[in-house]
């Protein structure tokens, strides 16, 4: 009726605590998270398809079929 979400409303009545140190997100620890060593191993392959004139999709389905 007033133009909030539910979540917007509840957040701005109860909202959550400071953190006094704040993480940014993109420093933040995950299980997830893709290595540094597999990140420079992905981009090889995606440079490699792109010099080779194929796309990402490309390049990653022929990764995932190689194993």
């Amino acid at each position: 009726m007033i133009g909030l979400s539910r979540s917007t409303w509840h957040y701005r009545r109860k909202p959550r605590p400071r953190v006094s140190n704040p993480v940014p997100q993109k420093d933040r620890a995950y299980p997830a998270r893709i290595c540094a060593g597999d990140r420079v191993v992905i981009q090889d392959k995606i440079i490699t398809g792109w010099q080779a004139g194929t796309s990402v999709d490309h390049s990653f389905a022929a990764a995932w079929d190689d194993g």
